[in-house]
């Protein structure tokens, strides 16, 4: 009797130390797999998000059509080293006290703001990148008006703090029967001070 026991001590054993091996085996093999997997993580460029701090603002180039229109906004770098932009801005109107107006913003397409993809744009410092900004202006409307802005927030993409630049604007938007003022579309940011849209 005790030899038999002794043999099933040691079967059990050996099943044991065989399990045990395979759960290191499997162990191992994930481990494998974790590095390997972090092995094709990207690396890091290095250039950070370009923040407000970073950059200035001004409208440029306006063009109307089928009662909207259409401006051109340029940021530029000023800092000394090279940042990254990538998405759509938003703005803020402001009165001539600095009260906030209705800002309504729409981020794509309208009829005077062509459909675009957003895309990484890299500011090297001095460098320029651009966006479209579209409204309706007052032509159907009739006697309704919306609050001219003194000043407008422009917030660069991915960021909170605003640019503040001097512009006048009064977008229009809804219909006759539901005026909505301070209707705004704006594109991603694109290269370059484009005068128009290409």
């Amino acid at each position: 009797m005790l030899g038999t026991s002794g043999r099933r001590w040691r079967i059990a054993g050996a099943a044991i130390a065989a399990v045990a091996a395979v759960a290191l085996i499997l162990v191992l093999i994930g481990v494998g797999a974790v590095t390997r997997h972090k092995s094709r993580s990207p690396v890091s460029t290095g250039v950070s998000t370009c923040r407000s701090r970073q950059l200035s603002a001004r409208h440029g180039f306006a063009g109307a059509a089928a009662g909207s229109v259409v401006v051109t906004v340029v940021l530029t770098n000023t800092s000394a080293t090279r940042c990254t932009l990538k998405g759509y801005p938003t703005l803020q109107l402001l009165s001539v006290a600095g009260t906030r107006l209705k800002s309504l913003i729409h981020r794509g397409a309208s009829v005077v703001v062509e459909p675009a993809l957003a895309h990484l744009v890299t500011l090297a410092p001095g460098r320029h990148a651009s966006f479209f900004v579209g409204f309706a202006d007052a032509t159907g409307f009739g006697l309704d008006k919306c609050p001219v802005s003194a000043r407008v927030e422009v917030v660069p993409p991915n960021d909170r703090q605003a640019i503040t630049i001097a512009w006048r604007l009064a977008p229009y938007g809804g219909s006759t029967e539901h005026l909505r003022c301070g209707e705004i579309t704006v594109s991603p940011v694109v290269p370059g001070a484009l005068r128009q849209q290409p």
